[in-house]
């Protein structure tokens, strides 16, 4: 059962990659970064920090609570609560909470860090979506995505923002200083 958690959890694990890097880079930020990351494949052990871990075969639920630390490779997953839902072996959804939960890419060569965090951040594996919801950030270096709710569809590769009650989409793009050399 163990090694299912394992497994269900490097899915989710890609999933978030697939936002941080080809999410960003490919999608959003493709008009402020000249060219984008490879998407890496995750290759190293996972490590699952928590205060309380709870399995259950029944429900087919895997909870983490209290302090949730989730890393492989260069990407780390910050939240208070993780639970992971799976239907005969296979994940159907992840779900992370925190104030907020944060998914964070360390940086790359040619990719500064990159940084998602929300509220509430839900993978749902059906739909191939993540979805950020509550106080909804992309951040990669300079160039910010501000949002109540950000979804990220992976296999299209395109994401969709919209305002909550509170907060509008906002758009954050640094000034292409390459367009300013040799003006001086």
């Amino acid at each position: 059962m163990l090694k299912r958690i394992i497994a269900l959890t490097k899915t989710f694990i890609k999933a978030l990659t697939k936002l941080l890097l080809g999410g960003l880079t490919a999608g959003f930020f493709m008009m402020s970064i000249a060219h984008g990351a490879p998407n890496p494949a995750l290759s190293g052990e996972i490590t699952i920090e928590a205060d309380t871990a709870e399995f259950s075969q029944q429900t087919g639920v895997a909870s983490y609570s209290g302090n949730v630390v989730i890393q492989q490779d260069d990407l780390t997953l910050y939240a208070e609560k993780v639970d992971i839902y799976q239907e005969d072996g296979k994940l159907v959804k992840a779900i992370a909470s925190g104030s907020p939960a944060k998914a964070v890419r360390k940086a790359q060569a040619d990719t500064p860090i990159t940084t998602a965090s929300a509220s509430i951040v839900h993978y749902l594996v059906r739909d191939q979506k993540i979805a950020l919801q509550g106080n909804a950030k992309l951040v990669q270096g300079d160039n910010k995505l501000e949002s109540g709710f950000i979804d990220y569809y992976l296999n299209q590769k395109r994401i969709f923002a919209k305002k909550d009650q509170n907060k509008r989409v906002k758009i954050t793009l640094p000034p292409d200083t390459r367009a300013l050399e040799g003006l001086e």
